[in-house]
């Protein structure tokens, strides 16, 4: 079989190097103790308060209608942030 990805049977096993194998069988462990080399700083919320508790919300109905006025879909009682807008 070839293994050019264009002509390769679609339903075989794929083939893996060694080392790839290797890795998966044996994972890097990490030490939790360790600080993180990656660095976030928080932008948008704050810390020990849920975001979703900070907006309010209302219930409505979601609807869309043809131009004949027929009801294509229909959602009621939606809850959504109260500053959206009907489009959104």
């Amino acid at each position: 079989m070839s293994n050019n990805p264009i002509t390769r049977d679609l339903f075989s096993e794929p083939e893996f190097p060694n080392e790839v194998m290797d890795e998966l069988d044996h994972p890097i462990k990490m030490d939790s103790k360790k600080e993180s080399p990656l660095k976030l700083n928080r932008k948008f919320t704050k810390q020990n308060i849920n975001p979703l508790e900070v907006i309010e919300y209302e219930r409505r109905t979601s609807r869309i209608e043809e131009t004949s006025r027929k009801i294509v879909f229909e959602m009621k009682n939606v809850e959504v942030p109260k500053t959206w807008s009907q489009l959104a």
